[in-house]
């Protein structure tokens, strides 16, 4: 994915320098089959699909979806994240309460989705998800947080570090062995507020427009709609 929004922000500086280039090309990502499951006659909800094939790409860029916003809110200038907010939340007064979500599991996971896209924060939903129980001992064991939390955390640290022209795929210089993305995994899964990676360096936000635009735009997501 860094690969594509790399490309994207050559193409805009060659652009501004005045070179004439063709257009990017898109990244397929593959094909997703949804089945309609609302009734047209049940008033007051939200339209909705079952995903039947693609429910890991889907949730994985609802998750990312999350992970922009919550830097967004980050930054000075408020009016992206307010967007991104829009883009991860059903807003309307919907019968039911949970058609606000964008993506709703059939069954496991529910409270982990609600959580997530309620949090806010990376920091919050470190608070929500603790290794720990608040009254355990320090010696007591470690508790694995969720899959989806665990995958939020990844994202969202990973933008960070590529905000501030980090390469994940390279190795810290105290362990020239290991590489960065186990150092954030590391940190995830032994920490109870994750550390941002080199935290002192300033992030550059354009980088986070750009990921959004690669989203946007140059990411190609077919829907195979099943009627029957």
């Amino acid at each position: 994915m860094t690969d594509r929004v790399d490309a994207l922000i050559a193409h805009k500086k060659a652009q501004e320098s005045g070179l004439r280039l063709e257009k990017l090309q898109s990244h397929f990502l593959g094909s997703v089959v949804l089945e309609r499951r609302d009734d047209d006659m049940n008033f007051g909800r939200v339209n909705t699909w079952e995903v039947i094939d693609g429910q890991q790409r889907t949730t994985t860029l609802y998750l990312l979806m999350l992970a922009l916003r919550d830097v967004a809110a980050r930054l000075p200038e408020k009016g992206f994240a307010s967007m991104l907010a829009m883009s991860t939340r059903n807003e309307g007064a919907y019968s039911d309460q949970n058609d606000c979500f964008k993506v709703w599991p059939t069954e496991a996971g529910r409270e982990d989705i609600q959580a997530l896209t309620e949090a806010g924060s990376a920091d919050e939903v470190c608070r929500r998800y603790p290794l720990r129980a608040k009254d355990a001992p320090k010696r007591a064991p470690k508790q694995d947080r969720p899959l989806m939390v665990r995958s939020y955390l990844y994202l969202y640290h990973a933008i960070l570090a590529y905000m501030r022209g980090l390469d994940l795929t390279d190795s810290p210089v105290e362990e020239p062995d290991a590489t960065l993305s186990n150092e954030l995994i590391k940190r995830i899964d032994d920490h109870e507020c994750v550390e941002e990676l080199s935290p002192t360096i300033e992030f550059d936000a354009t980088r986070l427009y750009a990921i959004h635009k690669a989203l946007d735009s140059y990411l190609q997501l077919d829907r195979v709609r099943n009627f029957l």
